[in-house]
């Protein structure tokens, strides 16, 4: 079940994403003969759980990126939304493109469902995560991944889950 902040977490981040990038016509092809940037969203963890999730990655060099992520879901009887910035790296030496490990750090606010109880915290985490990217120009990004965040809340709620699971089944474009 979405809630109603829901909606507005997902056009702050579609406004930030159009903010943050150039138009489509403006993108440059990386020297590795790929595009430099992919956005994309979780659809099966929409469908499934009821999660939203959207990315934006850019690839700084031919094997690491960075990125930026927002995400609304619900965990055991708490609600969380989250915005977080990431850091990859891939270790076939071309970014976007294959297997990868990395780090996250964000802010993250939770709120319990039956108490009605909220609170902000820091988020800090890793994931492992596989990118392919298809078709003819490679503009089409298939991501599996997972990891885990640890929670440090700024607000005394004793009864909050500290760590959380982090799964990714995306689908992107590249351009």
């Amino acid at each position: 079940m979405v809630r109603k902040h829901a909606p507005g977490l997902l056009s702050g981040l579609l406004l930030a994403a159009a903010l943050m990038v150039p138009s489509v016509a403006e993108a440059q092809v990386a020297p590795t003969g790929q595009y430099n940037r992919i956005i994309s969203v979780n659809p099966i963890a929409l469908v499934i759980l009821g999660s939203i999730s959207v990315e934006y990655e850019q690839a700084l060099n031919v094997n690491s990126s960075w990125g930026v992520s927002a995400s609304y879901h619900e965990w055991s009887d708490w609600t969380y939304s989250a915005v977080e910035g990431k850091a990859r790296y891939y270790l076939q030496g071309r970014a976007l493109d294959g297997f990868s490990v990395g780090a996250l750090a964000g802010v993250s606010s939770g709120r319990d469902d039956e108490s009605e109880a909220s609170g902000t915290a820091i988020s800090v985490g890793f994931m492992v995560e596989h990118q392919w990217l298809f078709g003819d120009d490679e503009r089409l990004a298939v991501t599996v991944g997972g990891g885990g965040k640890r929670l440090a809340y700024i607000d005394d709620l004793p009864d909050a889950p500290r760590g959380l699971p982090t799964i990714r089944l995306s689908l992107g474009w590249a351009f």
